[in-house]
């Protein structure tokens, strides 16, 4: 898991770079991954639908967690 393993992502296009940052910065361009044919982690997708933001799913959880107890 990239989020897990990585505290800075390169995301490559047809040999050329477009994105360069930190997990956070590069998780928040979805629209910009998905017109390239990437997807967000699926703890994020969920994340981002509840109005939440996280990465990996303990950070769902834990988020989670916080926000309804």
């Amino acid at each position: 898991d990239v989020a897990l393993l990585s505290d800075r992502v390169f995301v490559m296009n047809r040999g050329r770079l477009e994105m360069d940052g930190s997990v956070s910065e590069v998780f928040s361009r979805e629209s910009e991954l998905k017109e390239i044919g990437l997807s967000l982690p699926h703890a994020s997708e969920i994340a981002g639908r509840l109005g939440l933001s996280a990465y990996t799913i303990d950070e769902l959880a834990d988020r989670i967690y916080k926000k309804w107890r």
